[in-house]
């Protein structure tokens, strides 16, 4: 199922839940950190820099900016840097590419050759082998889909040309002629994850004999470091929202069973 207003839907109502404040527009560039101290070095909206500093940090980055070199623009450098056990795990994860092109229409034509309810269309030809409706709601938006080699050689393309061939592979996929297909088109909506400075790439993926990685990538350090993001949530929700938001209640429950654990060995001293 998808989110008939979009997923910021979903960010605006897990933002509703925090009770501090909440910083937008900011790129962290520095984490310096030590057994129960964190300190984070932020570049504001305006360009000037900042500090924040808490006891913990759960660090949620995109695998892509976490295994990012140190020149690009998203690269957060770790004092000290991640353990070798953190390195090594990361580097059995690879962000996979996709392109993703959402189409509108005057008209649904593809419900003539799948039914109204037809959720999917495949293909093993054109550019687009995949497509998804917005089943079970009735609108004419179709989303096209690619990954893999298929969607290394479309990023790039500016988005009026991967419109138009996405177009061209759902007129070929449901049978429907190329050019009522591009009269009934209206826009299009897209995002090239791959070459967004603050993802590079998609989703991720294990590669050979990375398919456990992902346990000692979202160990804890020092409980002071805490890991989330959908890398990190094992191979069954990988790549997937919900696969995020898990790994981000299970590095909050990890902070607050971390903390509530020293705050009784104070105690007992």
């Amino acid at each position: 199922m998808r989110f008939a207003v979009g997923h910021a839907s979903l960010v605006d109502a897990l933002a509703g839940e925090l009770s501090g404040s909440l910083r937008l527009g900011c790129r962290a560039t520095r984490i310096t950190w030590s057994r129960g101290s964190v300190r984070v070095v932020v570049s504001g909206a305006t360009g000037h820099d900042f500090e924040l500093a808490a006891r913990a940090a759960i660090v949620a980055l995109p695998l892509g900016v976490l295994r990012s070199p140190e020149e690009a623009l998203c690269h957060v450098h770790f004092d000290p840097h991640l353990d070798a056990a953190h390195t090594d795990a990361l580097a059995k994860l690879a962000m996979g590419d996709v392109v993703k092109v959402v189409l509108r229409f005057r008209e649904a034509f593809w419900s003539e050759h799948g039914g109204e309810n037809v959720a999917f269309f495949h293909s093993v030809r054109g550019p687009f082998p995949t497509f998804w409706t917005s089943a079970p709601i009735d609108s004419p938006v179709i989303t096209a889909w690619a990954g893999g080699r298929l969607a290394q050689a479309l990023s790039g393309i500016d988005e009026r040309r991967l419109s138009a061939l996405a177009v061209d592979s759902l007129a070929d996929v449901v049978g429907q002629r190329r050019r009522h297909a591009h009269e009934l088109f209206e826009t299009s909506f897209f995002h090239d994850w791959r070459l967004d400075p603050f993802a590079r790439g998609a989703y991720s993926h294990g590669l050979v004999g990375g398919a456990t990685a992902d346990r000692p990538a979202a160990r804890p350090i020092e409980g002071t470091l805490f890991f989330a993001g959908e890398h990190l949530a094992g191979a069954s929700s990988a790549g997937t929202v919900e696969g995020a938001i898990e790994s981000g209640e299970r590095a909050a429950r990890e902070v607050l069973a971390s903390h509530s654990s020293a705050s009784s060995r104070r105690k007992a001293a």
